[in-house]
């Protein structure tokens, strides 16, 4: 798999996956998972 761009930021966006699970479960993270989610959101 060539490593454009696009793929790149496929790549990016799926090692956020962890990363948003994680913060949901965290007691005061609201904001912080929508900040997460809105940064993969707009790639």
């Amino acid at each position: 798999m060539p490593l454009n761009t696009p793929n790149l930021l496929t790549l990016f966006r799926m090692a956020l996956i962890p990363v948003v699970v994680a913060l949901y479960f965290m007691p005061v993270a609201g904001v912080y998972v929508t900040a997460v989610f809105l940064l993969a959101g707009l790639t």
